[in-house]
């Protein structure tokens, strides 16, 4: 059945699932793409200046509480991974659980409707 947003189908079971509008799909990819850069620069930042990685975080944590909360909610990912980082644990610790939030951000972000077509 078409309807304007969307489209339903139906699937096993009598449940229906809306397809995404071509718009929710270009979101979609351009949200995937977005981290994807991100994550990559973050990585490249880690592997060829960490003191990158510091300047970023202090110019962060030297903002106002307000833009603090916004960049973290805007970038929840890179910024809990960047906290990491900035901890004091051990090395190894700090990057396996950087590349699996990152490996796990993109997981979720990946557009897997287009794959389906």
């Amino acid at each position: 059945m078409a309807q304007e947003s969307g489209v339903v189908v139906a699937r096993e079971g009598g449940t229906r699932k809306k397809e995404p509008t071509r718009m929710e799909q270009l979101f979609n990819v351009l949200v995937f793409v977005l981290f994807l850069i991100l994550w990559g620069l973050f990585a490249y930042a880690l592997v060829t200046s960490q003191g990158s990685l510091d300047s970023v975080w202090a110019w962060s944590r030297s903002q106002h509480i307000i833009v603090q909360g916004v960049i973290w909610l805007l970038v929840l990912p890179l910024a809990v991974g960047l906290w990491i980082w900035e901890s004091g644990w051990p090395l190894i610790v700090r990057l396996v659980l950087v590349v699996s939030i990152g490996a796990f951000n993109l997981y979720l972000f990946f557009p897997k409707d287009l794959l389906k077509r």
